[in-house]
């Protein structure tokens, strides 16, 4: 690798860094009749989007994790001793997550809601899941046919380090089925006119 390539990838590590370590905003533009069950559905959607956005970030590092425990000469029970633990520590539900925090909001006709996310890169993969799947017309089922995919795709990657498929499954359905869940009620919420426009930026 030559010197420009090693600085190029410096150069990103830290920018990545960055974005992991600042905090950012999304604030969702909001139009027609609003109520307490309309915004409790906003909140949700956006915890369901925050939670599988940072299991994608955990999911983006774990191999390393693995190789960095795992040694040729384990038996199996130690094995499943480590693997066990680093899948609730990274994709478990056991520690408490920090709440998502309301910078603005606004409610009028149009009007806003500006939350506040714990990581910038966080904030980044809400908003290309939003991009990629919002709105969509077709019908609840494709969204279906999506998670299956998605989530055959985690588990064969996973497969492949060594791990047993009905252990991998019970620990990722969970941030799956939430991001789906949420996707298909933002869709709604879209279509219906409800909410019009999203927009993010980093908060240092």
């Amino acid at each position: 690798m030559n010197k420009e390539n090693e600085s190029n990838k410096n150069s990103n590590s830290k920018k990545e860094i960055g974005k992991r370590l600042s905090t950012g905003t999304i604030k969702t533009y909001i139009d027609g009749g609003w109520s307490t069950k309309e915004f409790e559905k906003l909140f949700n959607i956006y915890k369901n989007l925050r939670d599988y956005s940072e299991f994608e970030i955990k999911l983006s590092i774990f191999p390393e994790i693995y190789n960095a425990n795992f040694k040729k000469d384990m038996t199996e029970r130690d094995k499943m001793k480590i693997f066990e633990r680093h899948m609730d520590i990274w994709f478990g539900n056991r520690s408490e997550k920090k709440a998502i925090g309301v910078l603005s909001i606004q409610y009028s006709s149009p009007g806003w809601v500006e939350l506040l996310f714990g990581s910038a890169a966080v904030v980044a993969g809400i908003v290309a899941l939003i991009k990629h799947y919002i709105p969509n017309k077709k019908e609840v089922l494709d969204i279906r046919y999506k998670q299956v995919e998605l989530l055959e795709k985690k588990i064969t990657m996973l497969e492949k380090l060594g791990y047993k498929r009905q252990n991998i499954i019970k620990h990722l359905d969970v941030p799956i089925n939430g991001l789906f869940k949420a996707l298909k009620e933002m869709n709604k919420m879209t279509l219906d006119d409800n909410i019009k426009k999203i927009e993010s930026k980093p908060k240092n």
